[in-house]
């Protein structure tokens, strides 16, 4: 009779532990489901195809976001050269890697064209929801 009794405490340990796991499985799995993924979004790269330009000469700059999924309405703005260049693209950006392309025609370099030849800071800032990111470059105008 005490083998019978070991057998039942053994099964009743056994149907305890199996019980015990899938309410730990349930509970797990709700976290897993309940948990938001995190979007991370960093800019890579921004840069202009040249680093010094002459007067009305047209200016290609890149810049490379990276996405760690999809995300919608991303404004990224390039500004510079005293407030002459002010370019928006709003996009919605796929999982990786993306190059984003702009082109600007220079102003001439004299009193009418409004600037002096020099060097001059660009600024690309890119936004989605409350995250901003910004990175510069330079680049040098020439009449």
């Amino acid at each position: 009779m005490g083998a019978k009794n070991s057998f039942t405490r053994k099964m009743r340990n056994i149907s305890f532990l199996i019980t015990l796991g899938i309410i730990a499985g349930l509970i797990f799995s709700r976290c897993i489901i309940n948990q938001t993924e995190e979007k991370t979004l960093s800019l890579e790269k921004f840069s202009a195809d040249k680093e010094v330009y002459h007067s009305s000469e047209l200016m290609k700059l890149t810049v490379e976001i990276h996405s760690s999924s999809e995300l919608k309405n991303v404004s990224i703005v390039v500004k510079g050269i005293n407030g002459r260049l002010n370019q928006k693209k709003t996009l919605d950006l796929n999982e990786g890697t993306t190059k984003i392309s702009f082109a600007y025609k220079l102003p001439r370099c004299n009193v009418c064209g409004g600037i002096r030849a020099g060097n001059y800071d660009l600024t690309c800032e890119v936004t989605y929801d409350d995250t901003k990111l910004e990175k510069s470059t330079t680049v040098k105008i020439q009449q």
